[in-house]
C-alpha cells in the first residue's frame, strides 16, 4: 500500500499506468514470433530426428524453449524499457516515450544496455515457454474424436484419461 500511495501521489491516477502502452504493444510481437518460430523449430527438429523414436513431448518442450528464447531476445529493449517507464514514480516521466528511451540509453549507456538482464529473463522463459509448449500441444494431441465423430472433451480427457 506504501508504493501505491506513493505512485499515486507523485503522478496521479495516470502513473498507475505508466509503461502499460509499452506492455501490450509488446505483446503482438512477441506472440507471433513466438507461435512462428515454435511451428519452424519443432518442423526443424522433428525433421532432424534429434530426439529419437517416441520423442514428440521432448520436441515440443525444445521448439517451445528455443520459441521463447527467439521472442524474448527480439523483443527485450521494448520490455527494458517499459520497466524503467513504470518502475519511475516522480512527476515527470524518465523519458517521454518508447523512442526517447532508447535514444538516452543508447547515448548514455550504450548500445548493449537495451539487453541488460537478458540473462536472468532467458533462465525463467526457457523452462517456462518448453513447459507451456509440451503441456498445451501434448493435450491438444490427445484430445481426439470419439466413435461419433464430435471432439471428446478437455474436462473428458483429464478426468477419465480418455483419449489416445
Amino acid at each position: 500500500m506504501k508504493s501505491l500511495n506513493m505512485i499515486f501521489k507523485n503522478t496521479g491516477l495516470p502513473g498507475l499506468w505508466r509503461g502499460n502502452t509499452l506492455a501490450v504493444a509488446r505483446i503482438a510481437p512477441f506472440s507471433a514470433i513466438t507461435y512462428t518460430s515454435f511451428s519452424m523449430y519443432e518442423v526443424a527438429l522433428a525433421e532432424a530426428d534429434t530426439f529419437g523414436p517416441d520423442s514428440a513431448i521432448s520436441i515440443r518442450f525444445a521448439a517451445g524453449s528455443a520459441a521463447g528464447a527467439t521472442a524474448t531476445a527480439l523483443t527485450y529493449p521494448l520490455d527494458l524499457v517499459r520497466a524503467r517507464i513504470a518502475a519511475h514514480w516522480s512527476l515527470q516521466p524518465r523519458y517521454t516515450s518508447f523512442f526517447s528511451g532508447v535514444q538516452e540509453i543508447i547515448r548514455k549507456e550504450g548500445v548493449s544496455s537495451l539487453y541488460a538482464g537478458l540473462a536472468p529473463t532467458m533462465l525463467g522463459i526457457i523452462p517456462y515457454a518448453g513447459v507451456s509448449f509440451a503441456v498445451f500441444e501434448t493435450l491438444k494431441a490427445h484430445v481426439s474424436c470419439d466413435r461419433s465423430g464430435g471432439h471428446t472433451a478437455v474436462s473428458t480427457v483429464m478426468v477419465s484419461g480418455e483419449g489416445r
